[in-house]
């Protein structure tokens, strides 16, 4: 039976071009003849320059001939030495960043329009849940009532002279109705909704909305931080605990370092609603 042959790896294959050896083959021999001749000549005593001469000779022969898994020796020393020094310990970083387009995105909702729409939301429910225990409580008096009525006729029946009895006029059912309806629908109080002391905006020199920015309100005169604030994604900021009349020093820091803003201080009345805009200064 004919045997065929394995295939080899062309990509590495190296013709033998000088003799039975290779070009880089013929280089290791070369280079360790060369620096073995040199150093027999520079070590003065006699046994030991023989000796540093034959061993550096070997090795060149070893680079040149002995392979190690099938590679040649030079390419295993230089992959012990990378896998020495590289890391054992690998930790992910995300490169690729976001496109500039998306980097100024904000919000063109009111956030006071949601907040709004939210508060609606609760009271609607609360006035489902309310209207649900009120329909049970009339539909339970109603069929006691409606009981009730029947067993009055029952028993006020005369078993020698039947007669009939009238049901509840169309009228006066439309009237009962009306007046249930009215008491459900009786308007509830409402909690007075909570104004903020003081509000503001933190935008650029493009009128776009910083979000994530922090707000430092610091005492005028001790620098002492009283209120620390956070734009929201449409960079509006607000706090609802009372600060007394009078001046305070505004710090703001951006977390990310890409804008920087210049301190600045505000006056404050307890009598008004107060609302600020900061701009950033652009960094070169």
């Amino acid at each position: 039976m004919e045997t065929h042959p394995i295939p080899r790896q062309i990509t590495t294959f190296e013709f033998k071009l000088i003799g039975f050896m290779t070009v880089k083959q013929f280089g290791f021999v070369l280079l360790a003849g060369v620096f073995g001749y040199l150093i027999f000549l520079a070590i003065p005593i006699q046994i030991l320059n023989i000796v540093v001469g034959f061993v550096i000779f070997c090795v060149g022969l070893l680079f040149a001939f002995v392979p190690v898994n099938d590679r040649p020796l030079d390419v295993f020393v230089k992959n012990l030495f990378r896998r020495l020094n590289s890391p054992t310990q690998y930790i992910f970083h995300k490169k690729n960043n976001a496109l500039p387009l998306f980097d100024e995105l904000y919000f063109d909702q009111d956030p006071h329009v949601v907040l709004a729409h939210i508060d609606s939301k609760e009271k609607l429910l609360a006035y489902v849940n309310s209207q649900k225990n009120s329909v049970k409580t009339v539909g339970t008096e109603n069929t006691e009532s409606h009981k009730g009525r029947i067993s009055s006729l029952f028993n006020s029946l005369d078993t020698s002279i039947p007669h009939k009895t009238s049901a509840p006029s169309i009228a006066e059912t439309i009237h009962s109705k009306n007046t249930t309806l009215k008491n459900i629908g009786a308007p509830k109080e409402q909690r007075p909704l909570k104004h903020p002391v003081f509000t503001g905006v933190v935008i650029n020199t493009k009128k776009i909305p910083l979000p994530g920015v922090l707000i430092y309100v610091q005492d005028a005169e001790t620098k002492k931080p009283l209120r620390i604030l956070k734009t929201n994604p449409h960079g509006i900021f607000a706090t609802f605990q009372p600060l007394k009349s009078g001046t305070y020093a505004i710090d703001l820091v951006d977390p990310s370092g890409n804008h920087m803003f210049s301190p600045s201080t505000i006056t404050l009345h307890n009598d008004s609603q107060t609302s600020f805009e900061f701009v950033s200064k652009e960094t070169p």
